[in-house]
């Protein structure tokens, strides 16, 4: 499905410019949305906190009504309809606000008869789930760059036929994305360059705020079906953000909800792309490495799926788009093809029963930070003989990733689902929570045990170094376990996903896999 939501700009002060959230599916080049005026309609109320005024029509075409399992109309229910979303919108402040720790968006003034937010119910037509709306003739007061604006969301009346998420679940992921926009274009500003990441952002907070939610995954399973097609910061002319919520959701899963507050304080001054590699750093983690641990994670779904190391829906998500699969015989595999900055193939080479899939990444900071998109080119060679540069994988291929600027490639063979360097498992707690109270035991051999010193080494799934140093032997016991306190070389605890450790002494090592839950 592709999923597309229009965005429009106008000058004339009685009309706003607008995200608006259209769920339907479109021919690629249809024209955006015009805003629309703020609407007049017959009453309002308050939401139980207060914190939000709920505009509705209690007659004509925009009186709203709950709707049955089909979307179908369900007389005499408009009360019931506007109690329902002041209660949701109402759980979309506490969530987002108060416990993600956003700051809340400005006051309008009087402007919709309070200094409430203000959320208007109208008949929006089929799929037509709701809009951000703002005068951008009309920034906040002492704003240079990026500017800032008050704002207000429309929403449909029923979520009733002719919507892909029917009734209150419609209404809730609603709420929690249209509500995101209002932080954004209200505490951070906008950057009328990088409107893709607002949509990305704000979808991916639709099942952080209710899990329950699913109309998200609709959108995200375009990019895992043209994902070797949609670079991470492809430009909004083409593709939305929609279909890219899952890297936001990935981001909160690693780092927790406050990464992403994090980052939008931060664009307040720099663009988006900026802003996510300055607070990655500042996590003791770069944005090159999250994107190629993000391309593991996104291996895991569907009948792969692992929603305990990656994500909680995983097993709705469809698989990946595989860009070539060869079967390898007497002559060399070679594929010569070219990756987007911050996009992603993956590859496939089959002999006899075996597979191997190849994750290939290219992390070029300048491109993204450009919001180019550019297409860079590589080599891989996949052999059943050892060539002159290849390396031995465990299933007995033979491997080799040519490019002429290696620091811009992330490279991860995958073998039987898993990347090549993970052995058996010899340490516990495993999943392991990192924290002052938990430490990692990792077994040691008996002549590792009788060295009077272990080193450590710590890779992400994407064999990224995140820690390199000395160990400990268990300090109750002495036992035969090297102890570590889970944390990077920077002093932070590792993020949730899956690692890689070496840990060597005496002459000898030993490697092993552990996931980290957060």
């Amino acid at each position: 499905m592709l999923s597309m939501h229009g965005w429009a700009q106008t000058h004339d002060p009685k009309k706003c410019s607008t995200f608006d959230r259209y769920k339907q599916t479109l021919a690629p080049g249809i024209d955006l949305k015009v805003a629309e005026a703020r609407p007049d309609l017959q009453t309002s109320v308050l939401s139980p906190s207060k914190h939000f005024r709920i505009h509705f029509d209690t007659t004509g075409a925009n009186a709203p009504a709950m709707v049955t399992a089909q979307g179908a109309r369900i007389e005499g229910t408009a009360l019931q309809y506007v109690d329902t979303v002041a209660k949701i919108f109402d759980s979309v402040w506490t969530a987002e606000v108060t416990t993600y720790g956003f700051a809340a968006p400005p006051s309008d003034g009087l402007e919709g008869g309070g200094s409430e937010y203000d959320v208007y119910i109208q008949d929006r037509g089929p799929n037509n789930f709701g809009q951000t709306m703002w005068d951008d003739t009309a920034p906040l007061p002492g704003e240079t760059t990026p500017p800032r604006f008050t704002s207000f969301i429309s929403i449909d009346n029923d979520f009733g036929a002719g919507f892909r998420t029917i009734g209150m679940p419609g209404a809730m992921s609603t709420a929690a994305h249209e509500f995101q926009h209002a932080i954004q274009i209200g505490t951070a500003g906008l950057w009328n360059d990088d409107l893709c990441f607002y949509e990305m952002c704000a979808e991916s907070m639709e099942p952080t705020v209710f899990p329950s939610s699913k109309d998200y995954v609709n959108d995200i399973s375009t990019y895992f079906r043209n994902i070797e097609n949609i670079s991470l910061y492809t430009p909004y002319t083409l593709y939305a953000g929609y279909e890219r919520a899952i890297w936001g959701i990935f981001l909160m899963k690693r780092h927790g909800t406050t990464v992403m507050r994090e980052i939008w304080e931060t664009i307040a001054t720099v663009r988006p792309v900026q802003a996510m590699k300055t607070v990655l750093e500042r996590k003791g983690y770069t944005l090159q490495n999250e994107f190629s641990e993000f391309c593991t994670w996104n291996y895991f779904t569907g009948p792969r799926a692992d929603s305990v190391d990656y994500y909680p829906d995983a097993k709705l998500f469809p698989v990946v788009n595989v860009r070539d699969r060869e079967t390898l015989g007497a002559n060399p595999v070679v594929f010569q093809y070219a990756c987007k900055g911050f996009g992603v193939n993956y590859l496939e080479v089959r002999q006899l029963t075996d597979t191997a899939t190849f994750i290939i990444s290219n992390v070029n900071t300048s491109d993204a930070l450009g919001s180019q998109s550019n297409s860079y080119g590589y080599q891989l060679r996949v052999a059943a003989t050892e060539l002159s540069g290849t390396t031995q994988l465990p299933n007995r291929m033979y491997a080799a990733f040519t490019v002429p600027d290696p620091a811009n490639w992330k490279y991860t063979p995958m073998v039987e689902s898993r990347p090549v360097l993970a052995e058996a498992t010899g340490c516990y707690p495993n999943p392991y929570t990192p924290s002052a109270f938990q430490q990692l035991r990792i077994s040691l051999t008996a002549e590792q045990a009788l060295q009077p010193t272990q080193t450590l080494s710590v890779y992400s799934s994407s064999y990224d170094c995140v820690f390199a140093g000395s160990v400990r032997r268990d300090p109750l016991t002495n036992a035969p376990y090297a102890v570590w306190d889970g944390k990077t070389t920077n002093g932070d605890y590792l993020a949730s996903g899956v690692y890689l450790y070496v840990i060597t002494a005496g002459g000898t090592s030993v490697k092993g896999k552990f996931a980290v839950r957060r």
